[in-house]
């Protein structure tokens, strides 16, 4: 199978997946702790994962690399936690938006931290995308 072919394939499941994670998330949030959802959807993961890194025959990191994993780990149970609150409490088609620009807080936590430049073709698609949630937010918030 073609690389780019298998990408794109890979890509379209993950969408697809990602959709009905945020929907079960979203229905469920109403209902049920942020925890309880959280392990819903993050458990059956966690085991594929699991499966598919035993398979592999990947080797085991090093102690450094399963820390590093650790901790963002918890970062993005705390975050995902938090988009649970958010929209448990909010409407679904404003919350989630907002919660997708997430990316935006890596590239910026690269650049202060790991040194990352942006080439001049990069630049106005990060400057973009900052300024389009921010009026995005601004256009729910204050209509």
């Amino acid at each position: 199978m073609n690389g780019v072919l298998a990408a794109t394939i890979g890509g379209l499941v993950a969408l697809i997946f990602w959709g009905v994670s945020d929907w079960l998330a979203t229905r469920n949030s109403k209902t049920h702790a942020g925890l309880e959802v959280n392990l819903a959807i993050h458990l059956p993961a966690a085991i594929i994962l699991t499966i598919i890194f035993l398979i592999s025959g990947q080797s085991i990191p090093g102690l450094n690399q399963i820390l590093i994993i650790m901790l963002a780990a918890a970062f993005f149970t705390a975050g995902y936690i938090l988009s649970i609150k958010a929209l448990s409490i909010g409407q679904a088609g404003v919350v989630i938006p907002l919660i997708n620009t997430y990316p935006l807080f890596v590239l910026l936590a690269t650049f202060l931290f790991m040194g990352l430049t942006f080439s001049n073709l990069k630049s106005p698609h990060v400057n973009n995308s900052f300024w389009g949630s921010i009026a995005w937010y601004r256009k729910v918030k204050h209509p």
